[in-house]
């Protein structure tokens, strides 16, 4: 038998021991972690959509003025290599690599110590990038072993919607690498 005077102790501590749903546990820190890593991803996509036009202005400077003169792999990656540490939002992106490739895309060099890409033609590797190229979204290729995924924002929404994803409306959905109105 309980003693009275632990009565109301015990009916103080029957909150503490409650039943709480777990999936409403799950659901509620599963959201405040995915609001958190759509943060996460717009700050990294920015770095990139920022550091990468500001390197190419500069990358631009240090290639040869004759536009018929081949840059050297030595060099490219020394630019490479300089841009990514001097360009802020570069030195922070979540990137890999870098490589720097002709008009046809033929990759000249990369930044990283072993360049098996050198010389390879990265439209014939992964022809996917051609539809990229002429502003066609994909779906998926592969990178460096690991799945790549392009979707416009009609494609994400659909595939978010299709297994019961609803997007955060305080966290606005972004398209990158839109076709330029004209091209």
């Amino acid at each position: 038998m309980i003693p009275i005077r632990s009565l109301p102790l015990a009916l103080l501590a029957l909150p503490l021991f409650g039943c709480t749903d777990p999936a409403k546990v799950s659901e509620s820190k599963a959201t405040e972690n995915a609001s958190a890593l759509s943060a996460l991803v717009v700050r990294d996509v920015e770095e990139i959509e920022r550091g990468l036009p500001a390197g190419a202005a500069q990358f631009a400077t240090l290639l040869p003025k004759d536009e018929t003169v081949k840059p050297e792999p030595a060099q490219v990656k020394k630019h490479l290599l300089f841009l990514q540490r001097t360009v802020p939002d570069l030195l922070v992106a979540k990137s890999t690599f870098f490589a720097f490739t002709d008009a046809s895309g033929v990759a000249i060099r990369n930044n990283l110590d072993q360049d098996a890409m050198a010389g390879s033609n990265l439209v014939t590797i992964y022809p996917a990038l051609e539809k990229a190229r002429n502003g066609e979204p994909f779906v998926f290729t592969q990178f460096s072993g690991s799945p790549q995924c392009f979707l416009t924002a009609d494609e994400l929404l659909a595939e978010l919607a299709a297994v019961g994803f609803v997007p955060d409306p305080g966290v606005p959905l972004r398209e990158l690498n839109l076709p330029r109105p004209g091209t």
